[in-house]
Order: structure tokens, then C-alpha cells, then sequence
């Protein structure tokens, strides 16, 4: 199922602030969507970092909690490692900051399965072997899609 970012709802259809809690959700009234953001980075300038933080702002804005790998990758190695990376190489990210693809996706992935009830997709996504694995495991799980 699609949505776009301006009609929020609960992952059996509700708006997110429903007034009375979906029986279905089991009382989780007034929770918004937890939504993870995926779409291309290896190749892209800045590993397209912009884009992930712009889409960010904007699903937080429409009433999304909110999982960025851009965000997480940036926390995890307490810098922003996508600046000045204007190639998006990954291994030079992995020189200069320690990136390592397998703590990145595992991390990411986890946060699908556990905590995920929408994937918000870039443009792009479809190009993207990383994206493209997440949307994978969104589909399995049946969560909901959005395009970005």
C-alpha cells in the first residue's frame, strides 16, 4: 500500500492522530508512523545526504517519527561523513571516518524489522542495491510504502 507524506495514517489505514484508538492497534492511539527513509547514496555527491536530510524535515513535519541512515550513519561516527566526499566513495568514507557497509546495513535493517511500519523511498531508490535490499525486507514484512 502507498501513501504520500501528507496523509499519515496508522498501519491499518487510520490517520495517525485517529481520535478513537484501531481496534487493530491494540490501543496506539496518537503514535505517529514510524518511517524509514531509503534511496541511493553510494556514487551521489555528499552520498545524497541532502536529499535524505531534506526528506527527513519533511515527514517529521507531517507527523512521522523518523529513521534516516543519513542521520544514523553521521551520529554513529560523530561527524558528518558525507562532507566533502564529493564522489560518494565509500572507501574513502571508511578511510577517513571508519564507515563500514556491514555495521551500516545491518544497523539499518534492524531498525526495518523492529521498528518500521512505513519505507519512504528517494528518487533513485530503485537503482540502489542497498535501497533496493530494504524495500525487500519492508515488502516481506508489509509495510507500507511511500514515495518521495
Amino acid at each position: 500500500m502507498t501513501t504520500s507524506i501528507d496523509s499519515p495514517e496508522c498501519k491499518h489505514g487510520w490517520p495517525v492522530m485517529h481520535p478513537q484508538p484501531c481496534s487493530e492497534c491494540e490501543g496506539e492511539k496518537d503514535q505517529p508512523m514510524k518511517v524509514y527513509i531509503a534511496g541511493p547514496m553510494r556514487g551521489i555527491p555528499n552520498f545524497n545526504f541532502p536529499a535524505f536530510n531534506i526528506a527527513a524535515s519533511n515527514l517529521r513535519w507531517a507527523g512521522y517519527t523518523v529513521f534516516s541512515p543519513a542521520e544514523r550513519d553521521n551520529q554513529h561516527h560523530g561527524t558528518d561523513i558525507s562532507a566533502g566526499n564529493t564522489t560518494g566513495d565509500e572507501d574513502l568514507a571508511a578511510k577517513q571516518h571508519g564507515f563500514n557497509l556491514r555495521e551500516a546495513l545491518a544497523a539499518d535493517l534492524e531498525w526495518i524489522c523492529r521498528e518500521a511500519d512505513a519505507i519512504a523511498l528517494l528518487p533513485g531508490w530503485e537503482k540502489s542495491k542497498g535501497a533496493t535490499a530494504e524495500r525487500a525486507v519492508a515488502l516481506a514484512l508489509g509495510l507500507k510504502e511511500i514515495y518521495l
